[in-house]
């Protein structure tokens, strides 16, 4: 990369405004850029570089800056800092690798007010004074061990730093050490009016609320199907599930769910698509044999997401509408809706509303269900039927008609789907299970109390009539 590459981006992409891309190839180069107010902040590459992890940077990199220039991002803050700048690029990528993307780490070694403020300049004149005090005092050994450890503490604090739980270990104590998981999906559907499944897919999100005293480690094993293939082909007589510090005990009362743990020992592995990770999470173990190893941060986070194109639907919708009247004039339409439960029998699902479509003509409604209460809606055009609690293996119906008012003209009704708003707690829809849950803290060694969830909701669940 030359200044001649830099000048062929400035005059190919920036002078004539061509912005309608982000990504730009000259001369054998990639050009990868964002802009912020009047600022491009541009990263080139030789290679086929990941997109997303230079675009995630380049992000990063305007943090870093707004943290040090007072939150400006602007070329007055440039022309005043261009030192500080420098100082900040050396530290943040090496050899074209990002490095330290946390303000809050740099901030403790990069002062604005030193003018000698830079890690490495740090670390020389630590190595400059541990050689003075080495060739000119007597007692040089005491002096050379103090400054190198200093050195090494500032080499390891800077390298092995988790800005995710910051301070030292001391810091974390809590009397009752405890780790709530919550596995959520969102199931999306789109299925014909005669039960053809168009479109189904889950995304989900495994969150967690830690209260964990010391710096603690974490493993978390989950029913991934490459997960499965390597640990059998690695060990055929493994049992994944036998390990007395791996209990998963339910969110509530976990006498009452015994037979729905117990039934994941047996259950389909799965395979996960489009993972993202917390980046507290070991990706090199991950790799490796599926198993989400790390440090995790204080309180609530995101440890990953996920999706899935095989599930299994928590709920089948059976519609039946038909339109009566004259040829050419329909004076009212008769529903037959029965909504049926796929689940186990000893969950239910809570907080369930079907929004069942009616034409924009309606003039009166006589609708009777047997389960949940119905009513009217006519700014959305839709009866909203509000049903507190299906359990697993239940039907439920909804029948009635629906009289219009004659039209001056005639229109011919879109029939828009019916949607469905539920949630069903101990239900994975995916079938995503928590094989293990392994907390180990070498220092303080002690017992931790584990909550595993598993919530399904509605995502964009829609029936075609």
């Amino acid at each position: 990369m030359t200044k001649i590459n830099v000048d062929a981006f400035r005059e190919k992409v920036l002078i004539p405004r061509k912005f309608d891309k982000p990504v730009h190839i000259i001369d054998g180069f990639s050009f990868l850029f964002i802009r912020v107010g009047s600022i491009y902040v541009v990263c080139s590459t030789g290679m086929n570089g990941n997109a997303s992890l230079i675009f995630q940077f380049l992000y990063d990199l305007v943090d870093i800056f707004r943290s040090y220039f007072d939150g400006k991002f602007d070329e007055e803050s440039f022309r005043q800092n261009f030192t500080l700048i420098y100082e900040l690029l050396d530290e943040v990528m090496d050899n074209g690798y990002p490095q330290i993307t946390s303000s809050d780490i740099l901030q403790e070694y990069i002062k604005t007010t030193n003018k000698d403020v830079s890690l490495r300049a740090r670390l020389q004149r630590l190595a400059l004074q541990s050689n003075a005090i080495s060739s000119n005092n007597s007692n040089a050994s005491n002096g050379s061990s103090k400054d190198g450890k200093s050195m090494q503490e500032i080499t390891a604090a800077i390298t092995g730093r988790m800005d995710w739980r910051a301070g030292p270990a001391s810091s974390y104590q809590y009397p009752k050490n405890e780790v709530y998981l919550d596995v959520i999906e969102d199931v999306n559907l789109l299925m014909s009016r005669t039960g053809e499944v168009l479109q189904m897919n889950a995304s989900g999100r495994v969150a967690m609320k830690t209260m964990l005293s010391g710096m603690p480690e974490a493993r978390i094993g989950i029913n991934d199907k490459l997960c499965v293939s390597k640990s059998s082909s690695s060990n055929p007589n493994a049992n994944t599930t036998s390990n007395n510090n791996a209990h998963i005990i339910p969110h509530h009362d976990a006498s009452k769910n015994k037979a729905a743990v117990g039934k994941q020992k047996g259950t389909n592995y799965i395979h996960l698509n489009d993972i993202k990770l917390h980046r507290c999470v070991r990706l090199g173990k991950f790799d490796q044999d599926r198993s989400i190893l790390f440090v995790p941060p204080d309180g609530d986070f995101e440890l990953m997401r996920y999706s899935v194109s095989n599930l299994t639907l928590p709920f089948y919708v059976y519609p039946n509408i038909v339109e009566r009247g004259t040829p050419g004039s329909t004076t009212r339409v008769v529903y037959d809706i029965r909504v049926e439960s796929k689940f186990n029998s000893s969950w239910y699902a809570t907080d369930v509303l079907v929004l069942v479509p009616t034409p924009e003509n309606t003039h009166r409604c006589n609708i009777k269900v047997n389960n949940g209460k119905t009513q009217y809606q006519p700014t959305a055009h839709c009866i909203k039927w509000r049903i507190k609690k299906i359990y697993g293996g239940q039907s439920v119906l909804l029948k009635g008609e629906v009289e219009l008012t004659r039209l001056m003209v005639e229109r011919e009704w879109a029939r828009p789907p019916i949607k469905m708003q539920f949630q069903v707690r101990m239900l994975a829809a995916s079938g995503m299970k928590i094989r293990y849950l392994k907390i180990t803290e070498n220092t303080l060694n002690y017992k931790t109390s584990k909550w595993v969830r598993y919530i399904t909701n509605a995502g964009s669940y829609q029936i075609r009539i």
